[in-house]
């Protein structure tokens, strides 16, 4: 029961999203006696329901088991859902659920396994969201933190633990700026 619950739920996320594979897909909405209007749909963050753009670097995916793909608008937000998924689906997944997990390759746009790559964090490039993680290929790493500055982590060393403090770092700088704006 609680399989077919999941299932009917996340079909609803996906079609919420607009289509299963992260693209703008065109709708045709009918009134009656006019000619039907376009609607493009975007994939929405699962984390903070912001507009995800298939296009971008920042988009992370995440595939769970009934084939569904869900999307991020950051690497931080898909780190949150993959840590705490049954916080951001609402009690209807869990870890087991998560198939596979992908992040984009900052350096070269290809989606490559979020625990392929390696992450620059604390640096001076910004995700949409402010303070995240950049995912990289090892060999282009060294490249971004010369550039950028920051600490190269490994997947295994990112932790619930790590993420929430990330989480909270992100927050605040947001909270200060705000405010030092505010100030001007």
């Amino acid at each position: 029961m609680r399989f077919l619950l999941t299932t009917l739920l996340l079909v609803g996320f996906v079609f919420a999203q607009g289509h299963s594979e992260g693209e703008k897909v065109p709708y045709k909405v009918k009134v009656k006696g006019k000619k039907p209007l376009r609607v493009t749909i975007h994939p929405k963050c699962m984390v903070c329901f912001g507009l995800s753009d298939k296009d971008t670097l920042w988009m992370q995916e995440i595939h769970i088991k009934t084939g569904a793909k869900l999307y991020f608008d950051g690497t931080l937000h898909a780190f949150l859902f993959y840590f705490y998924p049954d916080k951001y689906s609402r009690g209807m997944l869990s870890k087991d659920d998560i198939t596979e997990f992908i992040v984009r390759d900052y350096a070269t746009g290809k989606k490559i396994p979020a625990d392929s790559a390696v992450y620059l964090v604390d640096s001076k490039l910004m995700g949409p969201n402010g303070l995240d993680l950049v995912p990289l290929n090892r060999k282009d790493a060294k490249k971004f933190k010369k550039k950028f500055g920051g600490e190269i982590v490994n997947f295994s060393k990112i932790t619930a633990d790590f993420i929430t403090e990330y989480s909270k770092r992100n927050k605040e700088e947001k909270a200060e700026s705000k405010d030092a704006s505010k100030e001007k």
